[in-house]
């Protein structure tokens, strides 16, 4: 399969620090960005949550650990 060229525009300080923390994990730029897309492949969509509201994230966190609390002392026993 061949390889094409993208691209695309992003701050300075983003790429900065997008380019050390893939370095860390024995990445680059252009790896990162070949995960990301095959993952929305995958998954047929934006690999994670986007979302205007951050409380509804920790709301159903906070729910979901409400309705399995039972389970989760029974696990700790």
């Amino acid at each position: 399969m061949s390889n094409t060229t993208i691209s695309i525009r992003v701050n300075e300080e983003v790429k900065k620090e997008a380019d050390q923390l893939f370095e860390n994990l024995g990445l680059n730029l252009s790896s990162a960005v070949n995960i990301f897309l095959r993952q929305a492949i995958r998954e047929q969509g934006i690999p994670f949550q986007v979302t205007l509201n951050e409380g509804r994230i920790y709301q159903e966190a906070e729910d979901f650990i409400d309705d399995h609390m039972a389970a989760f002392k029974e696990l700790a026993k």
